[in-house]
């Protein structure tokens, strides 16, 4: 029976057990008789202080297989400020992107979900806003949506149930209203 590694992933394991580093300089690759797959590429110059920064390469199998594709990060303070800025802008712009793509999730779920509610078009175009409350009873129907509505996120882990009267009478009637009020605040 093998043994289970007392690190926690192969890579690290694997590191470990051959003593080679994740990533190596060209100096340090030659320095350690690694042959270099491809030549290195030249040194970045660094846009603050000037000093020349080598490309890591990857080494595997006592051979340098690929340099890294990305500019090398400089150590002087202007650098590790304009590096730490540029990171944080990175990942505002991911986080944007994935807050945006969960939204668009949410949307086309609702999209489907009310697509196969039966819900006719014209119905879920009903809002409070476009509802005619032209008579006391439509008034009163109009109040009882809107404080539901309004009061929904109290509510809602008891869940939503409308009833109302069977007829032909539902568009004239708010039912509609409060469930488009919500579903156009979630989208």
């Amino acid at each position: 029976m093998g043994q289970t590694p007392e690190v926690s992933s192969r890579r690290e394991a694997s590191k470990s057990e051959k003593n080679e580093p994740l990533y190596l300089t060209p100096e340090e690759a030659k320095a350690k008789g690694y042959r270099f797959k491809s030549p290195p590429p030249p040194p970045d110059k660094c846009q603050f202080c000037g000093k020349e920064n080598p490309r890591s390469g990857i080494p595997f199998g006592g051979e340098i297989l690929f340099w890294q594709p990305f500019p090398s990060r400089c150590d002087c303070p202007e650098a590790v400020e304009y590096w730490k800025k540029y990171d944080a802008e990175q990942a505002a712009k991911k986080e944007a992107e994935r807050i945006a793509e969960e939204q668009k999730r949410k949307r086309e779920r609702i999209e489907r979900l009310l697509g196969k509610s039966g819900i006719k078009k014209r119905f879920q175009r009903r809002t409070f806003d476009n509802f005619k409350a032209d008579t006391p009873e439509r008034q009163k129907c109009y109040k009882i949506a809107k404080r539901y509505a309004d009061t929904f996120k109290q509510r809602y882990e008891n869940g939503y149930i409308l009833r109302v009267r069977t007829g032909p009478a539902k568009h004239t009637s708010p039912p509609q209203s409060p469930y488009n009020s919500l579903t156009r605040a979630s989208r």
